[in-house]
């Protein structure tokens, strides 16, 4: 297994090397990004005696892990927070924000880079947000006895840790000095693993999207837009989710409006989705008060880092990935109340089921269940309560970030 992990390290770096030279923007991202890092790391960790790193996969692990950040720095205003990312599309969305000392690529995983990488920022406590767990950076962490955790960890049984051949793999979660996971399943899988060191704190993404609620960010052309109309706002869609959202705009309910925020914004794509489209829509970068008129059925989010704000205007989410991909954060819509749409492909997420079960969430396979639910929302005989459901279910949920600081032993 070890050879194969290796190896599989080696191919997938080659092929993006090779993607990169060929002009593919996302590969070139996480080449160039990689490039130097010891030497930019040298002059910012020169006079740094020690750090707290955070390890996040991409966007989504950076926002479950803001609340602990934030809540670290508020304790401990004098440590120095390290943030590394593996994809580009959480780098280079997050790259100049200033709530770490230092956001950067995570090296390649080799013996070499997690020895150097470990010895330049010098790391007290390092946290890996939900997985994306690296074998040669826990093994240094692990053999130079430094604490490392994992938080908002979901497990399940059909992951390769708990598989006849995954013995190899079972290891990195064996270097984790204590593992936080959103659920008693979890706890229970790993214990009967053998990894007896596990915390059930539940998941970090209630915490962040209860804070984001809380906050009252007004975007006035966006309210223009809306006007008197109700407002489907459709979260981090794909294309498969865009062609059943394409057959319920057509259908032309005229109360309703739209917002669309695809997870690609890149020109092709959004060129491709107003081609779907047979109403009128237009870009956010391209709105003013002139340009929004009321014959403008469709928005399209052309930006990343605004969405989980514009949820507070809407009357229904739709939140895309799981006709194929995997589903997209739903709390972030959920906290403001809203009912939840999604595709058939849910069952790796626990809090789809959690909502669906209180009535706060739907799960659609088609075009027409769509087209019925979302009327069945509108509809007067329809109405419920659902900011109070879905509050009360979030409500549950709320505190892993302070289970996870109380526990750790954190060094003045």
């Amino acid at each position: 297994m070890s050879l194969l992990y290796h190896l599989g390290i080696y191919l997938y770096s080659t092929l993006l090397f090779v993607l990169a030279l060929f002009g593919h923007k996302k590969a070139a991202l996480w080449v160039n990004g990689r490039k130097n890092w010891q030497k930019r790391l040298q002059e910012k960790f020169k006079n740094v005696s020690s750090c707290v790193w955070f390890h996040c996969a991409s966007l989504g692990e950076y926002e479950l892990s803001v609340p602990l950040i934030e809540t670290l720095k508020e304790k401990y205003p004098d440590k120095k927070i390290l943030v590394t990312f593996f994809s580009p599309s959480g780098y280079e969305v997050k790259k100049n924000d200033n709530i770490a000392f230092h956001i950067d690529y995570l090296p390649i995983d080799s013996a070499y880079n997690a020895r150097h990488f470990i010895d330049i920022v010098k790391p007290e406590t390092v946290l890996f947000a939900k997985y994306d767990f690296w074998y040669h950076y826990l093994n240094v962490l692990h053999s130079k006895k430094i604490p490392t955790y994992v938080f908002s960890g979901t497990f399940r049984a059909s992951q390769v840790f708990f598989k006849s051949y995954g013995s190899w793999y079972k290891k990195m979660l064996l270097f984790f000095t204590h593992l936080f996971v959103t659920n008693e399943e979890s706890k229970q899988l790993l214990q009967k693993a053998g990894i007896q060191n596990v915390l059930v704190t539940g998941d970090n993404r209630y915490d962040r999207v209860f804070s984001t609620a809380k906050q009252n960010k007004i975007f006035p052309l966006i309210e223009k837009f809306k006007a008197s109309h109700q407002l489907l706002i459709a979260g981090s869609t794909w294309p498969e989710d865009e062609d059943v959202l394409a057959d319920l705009i057509h259908t032309n309910t005229p109360s309703l409006k739209y917002i669309i925020a695809p997870h690609e914004i890149g020109p092709d794509h959004l060129q491709q989705l107003e081609q779907k489209l047979h109403v009128k829509s237009i870009r956010y970068s391209l709105i003013n008060e002139q340009t929004v008129t009321d014959n403008i059925h469709v928005m399209i989010i052309d930006n990343i880092g605004m969405l989980s704000s514009l949820y507070k205007y809407g009357d229904i989410a739709y939140v895309g990935g799981a006709f194929k991909q995997g589903l997209h954060n739903i709390l972030e819509p959920i906290s403001f109340g809203l009912p939840v749409v999604f595709g058939p492909e849910y069952k790796k997420f626990p809090e789809a089921f959690d909502f669906i079960t209180c009535g706060g969430a739907f799960s659609i396979a088609n075009s027409t269940m769509l087209s019925n639910k979302v009327s069945e929302l509108l509809s007067l005989n329809a109405q419920k309560n659902f900011k109070v459901i879905n509050a009360t279910e979030v409500a549950k949920h709320v505190g892993a970030t302070q289970k996870i600081m109380n526990f750790i032993s954190w060094k003045n």
